[in-house]
């Protein structure tokens, strides 16, 4: 048996979920839709300003649909960042939100991050890097002082 599942299996005696506490403010949702609406118009504009241009008519089009099309990519990077969120812990592994499972025998290296400006070993993130994935657990987290105590505790190394 792996050293660090060994470990992780004295620190661990039963399954720990992790739930995210996050959720954004009215003006968070407000200044969104801003975003979304000033990208939305400002392509939209651009791109059919390419039907009147007789000539770059084809980078017109081209930035307008990339001006587009820009809130949708952030969205989707938002949704996969989501996806990397660890919602279980157990003696076996970590389990993700899209139901990823990661087995610590894989576990190669943990970092923190941490801000510059909070107080010295004020975390924000935790992430577990393994062979075949990542996978995160922030501060929004209920547990995430749990996370921190496995994190601080298990043979791999850590870095900030």
């Amino acid at each position: 048996m792996n050293i660090t599942k060994q470990r992780a299996q004295q620190l661990i005696l039963q399954p720990v979920v992790l739930q995210y506490n996050h959720t954004l403010s009215i003006t968070q949702k407000i200044a969104g839709s801003f975003l979304v609406l000033f990208f939305l118009m400002l392509g939209s504009s651009i791109f059919f300003a390419g039907f009147k241009a007789e000539e770059y008519r084809t980078y017109y089009f081209l930035f307008g649909i990339i001006l587009c099309s820009f809130p949708f990519i952030i969205y989707l990077l938002i949704q996969n960042s989501k996806n990397k969120l660890i919602t279980l812990i157990d003696k076996d592994g970590l389990i993700l939100k899209n139901n990823k499972k990661f087995i610590w025998e894989n576990l190669q290296s943990i970092m923190h991050h941490a801000s510059a400006y909070a107080a010295e070993d004020t975390y924000y993130s935790v992430n577990f890097k393994f062979t075949n994935g990542e996978a995160v657990a922030t501060c929004n987290a209920d547990n995430f002082s749990f996370v921190l105590y496995i994190a601080g505790r298990l043979p791999i190394p850590n870095r900030e």
